[in-house]
């Protein structure tokens, strides 16, 4: 995502040398026409900034009177015991300095927002970087001999002619196996991401990481569930009118989930009518529950947009240049749909839910089964890759890979969940919370980061993530966040009339359970797509409009799509790098148009080939 890069050395090196390297990365970051980047280098350091400007607001400061530098990217919206007080309430990044003067190393802990931020003291010569706890918006780091490079995005590191481009084939094996790459890995054995809660202190002697912030589950709250959907209701209107401010034009995504008709809710109770769109195919169950709601609070402002699978292969490289790979490709269909907004990237406000869930209020990574007093390791482990993939990973699975590489990626699996799941087990001795934090971190933080590229081409905030509710979320009882039951008590108790649409997770409202009936039927439609679809070799086509992405489909039917995925499959230039097998991809690629449903493991591989072409080989 753009925001602030830099660099500092490790010995004095010479002003105009990192002035070019500190413009080289600025231009490796510059997306589109409308970003705007500033930078500032002396002989020991450089840092710089881009992104989409918005109208008065001081993002970047060169400061000489207060020997200091300081820049920020995502949004800073307040400041915690007035700490940040005084000052031009436009100029963040003046008073973000003036913080760092107040406070030195905790000024990150003063900043009520969702953000990256460095502090240059020209004085002691040190750089300070630090992010919210959560660190959705990525900050990479690398270090050789010379440098302590950072950026938001790592392709900035590219512009350094000495950058160590060794791969890493331990985050390869983790991005197959998990569909992300866990922890801190990233595709380049030297390139880590800083985890959430972090400051760090560079000085050309060594870099020093604080963590500030954890994880800690308090005693769960004795209130009763009214008391509690009142708290978090006092709560919410004050981030969602904190976050949107004074913008008008706000775009918000509306699907038949919970989240989104919860947002917008709230927005309209401010009296602002947002620019709502649904993207799926006609007549998806999306598109029906979402014009329910569009009807119910009256948007006037709402449009479908009706995905089209040439999407994929337009902007099928671009998304893993943006997101920098480590996703699997069919998130770059979100850039075709971005496209067809219509409101002003500079002013819009996007409002995204992509965070729903887990550190808010919605729901858990957990289920009520995870509630348990006494669980071995071992127990453990297999209950967590149950969750992650239950039975569907087998031998058959691996027959994908070059048979060099075929064992290691196999083996790897247990090895990597087994080491980062050895991280979270200090955060409680419950097993529940353990289990929450693991895949928090992994999951949410990891991968739906990954997939969320409308923070490339948008000013992309995050509306349901504050530190407040994460607080919040920490201590709600542990039963009550399994399957989203408090989140739907609030419906019913705050947004009755929303209640009452259908959920598109249970096809049914808040007031009902999905019979047994239902749920048969539900189970007995999917089998009959699958097997018409088999049974026919693919020359049926049936949609799940219970969805809405159809990429199997779209595969047998976009012949450009079909031919774009095969073509860089099986190019000699892929097979010759030595990760898949002809044969395996041959077989995948034969079951997939005669019926199959393994369209995103094909385009996790299209990713990744993807990637060596843009990052290690040109």
């Amino acid at each position: 995502m753009p925001g602030i890069f830099g660099f500092i050395c490790k010995e004095t090196s010479d002003t105009a040398r990192n002035q070019w390297l500190i413009d080289s990365m600025l231009a490796r970051l510059s997306h589109h026409d409308e970003y705007t980047g500033e930078v500032w280098a002396d002989d020991w350091c450089a840092v710089g900034n881009v992104g989409l400007p918005i109208a008065g607001e001081r993002r970047f400061v060169h400061d000489p009177e207060r020997n200091g530098v300081a820049a920020f990217s995502g949004y800073i919206y307040d400041w915690k015991d007035d700490t940040g007080s005084g000052g031009e309430p436009t100029d963040k990044a003046g008073r973000l300095l003036g913080v760092y003067r107040a406070v030195g190393e905790k000024f990150v802990e003063k900043i009520d927002g969702s953000f990256n931020a460095v502090v240059v003291d020209t004085a002691s010569k040190r750089i300070l970087l630090g992010n919210d706890r959560m660190g959705h918006r990525a900050l990479y780091y690398y270090e050789d001999d010379r440098y302590v490079l950072f950026s938001t995005e790592y392709k900035a590191f590219l512009a350094y002619d000495r950058f160590d481009r060794a791969v890493d084939n331990r985050a390869i094996a983790d991005y197959f196996n998990f569909s992300y790459v866990l922890g801190d890995a990233t595709f380049f054995k030297k390139v880590k991401r800083l985890p959430g809660g972090h400051v760090v202190t560079l000085t050309p002697e060594q870099a020093r990481f604080s963590r500030y912030w954890d994880f800690h589950f308090p005693e769960e709250s004795r209130q009763s569930i009214p008391e509690l959907v009142d708290e978090l209701d006092a709560i919410y209107r004050g981030v969602i009118r904190k976050q949107i401010g004074d913008n008008t034009e706000i775009i918000l995504p509306l699907s038949g989930g919970l989240d989104s008709r919860f947002i917008v809710a709230h927005v309209m109770d401010m009296g602002r009518q947002p620019h709502c769109y649904t993207h799926g195919v006609p007549g998806c169950l999306d598109y029906e529950i979402a014009v329910e709601v569009a009807r119910a609070l009256q948007i006037r402002h709402y449009d479908f947009v009706d995905i089209n699978p040439h999407w994929f292969v337009e902007n099928h490289d671009r998304f893993v240049h943006l997101t920098e790979g480590m996703v699997f490709a069919n998130p770059s269909m979100l850039l075709g749909i971005g496209a067809q907004y219509d409101l002003p990237r500079k002013s819009a406000f996007f409002a995204n839910g992509i965070f729903g869930g887990p550190t808010n209020f919605g729901s858990a990574y957990f289920r009520a089964y995870d509630i348990v007093e006494s669980i071995s390791h071992e127990e453990k482990l297999a209950n967590l890759r149950r969750s992650l993939f239950g039975e569907s990973i087998t031998d058959e699975s691996y027959l994908k890979f070059h048979p060099s590489l075929r064992e290691h990626v196999q083996k790897q699996y247990m090895t990597s969940l087994e080491e980062e799941f050895a991280r979270h087990t200090g955060i409680s001795e419950h097993f529940h919370h353990q289990k929450d934090v693991f895949f928090i971190r992994n999951r949410l933080v990891r991968f739906m980061n990954q997939v969320d590229c409308n923070r490339y081409g948008w000013h992309d905030h995050f509306v349901l993530y504050d530190d407040r509710l994460l607080d919040f979320y920490l201590r709600l009882p542990a039963r009550v966040k399994c399957s989203r039951k408090f989140f739907s008590e609030y419906f019913k108790i705050k947004l009755p009339e929303l209640a009452r649409i259908a959920y598109q997770a249970t096809g049914v409202n808040l007031y009902e359970t999905p019979t047994a009936w239902q749920l048969r039927k539900r189970r007995w439609k999917k089998q009959f797509r699958y097997y018409t679809e088999r049974l026919s070799m693919g020359t049926i086509n049936l949609y799940n409009l219970e969805t809405y992405y159809q990429y199997d489909q779209w595969f047998r039917t976009h012949r450009p799509l079909r031919e774009f995925v095969e073509s860089l499959l099986l190019d000699q230039k892929t097979l010759e790098r030595g990760y898949l097998d002809r044969t395996g991809i041959e077989n995948l690629l034969k079951r997939e148009r005669r019926g199959g449903d393994g369209f995103s493991e094909l385009s996790s591989m299209t990713a990744l080939e993807s990637w060596f072409r843009q990052f290690v080989d040109s």
